[in-house]
């Protein structure tokens, strides 16, 4: 839960070249994320790679510095900045 993958399954690469894969940390919650990521590969050599991730959501703070902010007269159809 949190994270997220994105690529073409599955992903081949040959020997010697290399391949991204961008993982997306997006919380829907606050609190500690634990997860992985396993790598399965045919090397008879080698296990299963696996990445262990983590991360924490937080709530957005909203900081404001004017209690009123006076756009004075508008035209309808137009706007103040």
């Amino acid at each position: 839960e949190g994270f997220s993958v994105e690529f073409d399954n599955p992903i081949s690469i040959q020997p010697g070249d290399d391949q991204n894969i961008t993982i997306t940390f997006s919380p829907n919650n606050t609190g500690n994320f634990d997860g992985s990521l396993a790598i399965s590969h045919n090397d008879p050599f080698q296990q299963e790679i696996t990445f262990e991730m983590s991360g924490v959501g937080v709530a957005p703070v909203l900081t404001v510095e004017q209690e009123l902010i006076d756009f004075n007269e508008v035209h309808l159809g137009g706007n103040s900045i």
